[in-house]
């Protein structure tokens, strides 16, 4: 059985906690908006064949910022971190998986760095664009049921409120992942077990900072500069707009695609074995070669 090992690592004024479990090849993993514990599943799943490594992004998690600057959330800063940790774990190229946000600054950092990539796995990527951001809203909304959307907004408000004035109440936080399990998770049964799963490890502690500076534009503003094998995936039971994988393999055109039936926004939890199939198989290919 394989077993988490932990580590730290002083990068960039900030102490990224990360972490590896399995042997094999080295597959890099970026979490969403939870830091990496929620993620731990995943890496379990991995294990199997790779040694799979998870990090804690600034501001996030276990890792620690050591400067309180204007930009020490900058953009940037996320893609140097991934480098610096790159180049730690002695990997001229690296093949990297994000999921939802993950994929987001996957793509960043692959305009930013592509030569250090020898494979990019996009999962669930969020909104691309603004009218993607629309689309993404409404079925979010629409999947949010029996919750309207007017409960929905009103629960969300009062979360920010809390959690702004540094505390979110049990109460709050168990009614906002209530209804996101229902948005995220095709199965309801696995909904009820990650509230449970949630709340017991830290609930709203949880969720990842994000980026001062961020636009969704910036993930394929220069995207032929992007050189890896990708490969998109999503769940048909998605709530982000499943249709962006078109847009990115026409952005990036050797793009592979895969969608996953009876699968929503966790693609590794509703169906870990084809999950595991459809990366796999990506990975057992040749990837791009670092010239010389």
């Amino acid at each position: 059985m394989h077993t988490w090992k932990e580590h730290t690592l002083q990068v960039n004024g900030h102490e990224m906690a990360w972490f590896e479990i399995g042997t094999g090849p080295t597959l890099v993993c970026l979490h969403g908006s939870w830091d990496h514990l929620l993620y731990r599943p995943m890496g379990e799943l991995f294990a199997q064949k790779y040694r799979c490594v998870l990090y804690d992004q600034r501001g996030s998690g276990q890792s620690k910022l050591l400067e309180n600057g204007a930009d020490a959330m900058d953009i940037k800063k996320f893609t140097q971190d991934l480098d610096v940790l790159r180049d730690h774990l002695g990997l001229d190229q690296m093949a990297l998986l994000g999921h939802s946000w993950g994929s987001a600054l996957g793509l960043i950092y692959a305009q930013a760095y592509p030569d250090c990539l020898s494979h990019l796995i996009l999962v669930g990527p969020g909104p691309l664009n603004s009218e993607m951001r629309a689309c993404y809203r409404a079925n979010r909304d629409r999947m949010a049921y029996p919750t309207s959307p007017e409960e929905f907004a009103a629960i969300r408000q009062s979360y920010d409120e809390a959690r702004s004035e540094g505390a979110v109440p049990h109460e709050i936080d168990k009614a906002l992942i209530q209804v996101w399990s229902r948005i995220i998770f095709y199965s309801r049964e696995t909904a009820g077990q990650f509230i449970d799963f949630y709340l017991k490890n830290g609930g709203y502690l949880r969720h990842a900072e994000s980026p001062t500076n961020f636009t969704h534009e910036m993930q394929l503003a220069n995207a032929d500069r992007i050189i890896a094998p990708t490969l998109v995936v999503y769940g048909y039971q998605d709530y982000e707009p499943i249709t962006q994988a078109y847009l990115i393999k026409e952005k990036i055109p050797q793009t592979e695609i895969a969608f996953l039936n009876e699968c929503g926004h966790a693609t590794w939890v509703d169906q870990p074995e084809e999950y595991f199939k459809v990366v796999d198989t990506f990975l057992s290919k040749e990837g791009v070669k670092r010239d010389a």
